[in-house]
């Protein structure tokens, strides 16, 4: 009876040495999963859309990983387009922000076409297009552009997660093309800019909010501060050609 109980045992914990080994094998299977993906998988290069991502909680609900010392959040930028585009076909244009930083990112990102120009006085993303030849910069003549913002709607900020990628997809049309001057035969270059110029501060009373910074500035605001990404960030440039 004795030997029984301790065979039993013996067996019991066994088999739960080989379900912890086998739990752990597969978290470390996913983890190295995720980290590879966007590596070697295109679509997963991209995440999803930008606008489809949660914002943030708002107050002092944020990640102090995100704000250590004066360390600029590290944010990346990655443009890709069909090659050739048709002058006569609509053609995708992708925008990849890459969090490349220890912590989340508060993205600025309304719900509205990118200006397709690089306009030094909007914030937001732009998207420049040049001319391969000379460089020519081509002019979006819509003149719709994002001014400075002090104290963003909740809706537009989108909470970038921490090694994360998310993507907004621009659809050019052949009239949005026709407007830019975009013209058949002729190479193209195409680079996007994202800029803000301020974290922004809390418009509205945030519920158990303090008054206290979550980004330690070395004053004391009226409101929580937002905690929006600032600065500014080019990605790589493509070149494409425009046929008829």
């Amino acid at each position: 009876m004795v030997f029984r109980d301790s065979s039993r045992r013996v067996r019991d914990r066994f088999n739960t040495v080989n379900a912890t080994t086998l739990f752990a094998a597969i978290a470390g299977l996913i983890l190295v999963g995720v980290i590879a993906l966007p590596r070697v998988y295109p679509t997963g290069q991209q995440g999803i859309q930008c606008i489809d991502l949660a914002a943030p909680l708002g107050g002092n609900n944020r990640s102090a990983l995100s704000y250590s010392g004066d360390d600029t959040q590290n944010l990346g930028l990655d443009v890709r387009i069909d090659d050739p585009v048709s002058s006569g076909q609509t053609a995708d244009l992708t925008v990849t922000f890459i969090n490349e930083d220890i912590g989340p990112i508060i993205l600025y990102l309304p719900d509205v076409d990118p200006l397709l120009t690089n306009d030094g006085g909007t914030i937001g993303l732009n998207v420049e297009f040049t001319r391969a030849s000379d460089g020519g910069v081509l002019n979006d003549p819509s003149g719709a552009h994002l001014p400075q913002i002090t104290a963003f709607d909740d809706a537009d900020l989108h909470l970038l997660g921490s090694r994360a990628r998310c993507s907004v997809t621009i659809t050019l049309t052949p009239q949005r093309m026709a407007e830019i001057g975009l013209g058949a035969g002729t190479d193209y270059r195409v680079r996007a800019i994202y800029r803000n110029a301020d974290a922004g501060t809390q418009a509205t009373a945030v519920p158990n909010a303090t008054a206290t910074p979550a980004i330690p500035n070395g004053l004391a605001p009226p409101a929580p501060i937002q905690g929006v990404w600032t600065g500014e960030v080019r990605s790589n440039e493509e070149r494409f050609t425009v046929t008829g």
